[in-house]
């Protein structure tokens, strides 16, 4: 039930809220819940929804891309779950 409350607290956080909140959301909730795999396809969905898909914009101007990477916060989140659940383990078991 509460794995589940996260998950629904995290999808409100992407769908209405700023990306450092959800980011931070995300670092938590990667901490306390123990193999939390549901945040790589709820970062996945933010990139699909507020994600770049060109360089250009529809007047012309010209967007800030980060490094033209698409799916960058699907790639952030999976390098800090990667990470966190690594040093879960090393000190679980130190």
């Amino acid at each position: 039930m509460f794995r589940f409350l996260t998950f629904l607290i995290l999808l409100f956080s992407i769908l209405f809220m700023p990306f450092w909140v959800s980011i931070i959301l995300g670092i938590l909730s990667i901490i306390y819940i123990p193999s939390f795999f549901e945040i790589i396809p709820l970062f996945f969905i933010s990139d699909l929804i507020y994600g770049t898909s060109g360089t250009y914009s529809t007047f012309g101007a010209q967007k800030n891309n980060f490094f033209d990477i698409f799916f960058i916060q699907t790639i952030i989140i999976i390098l800090i779950f990667i990470t966190l659940e690594s040093i879960k383990t090393k000190i679980r078991y130190a």
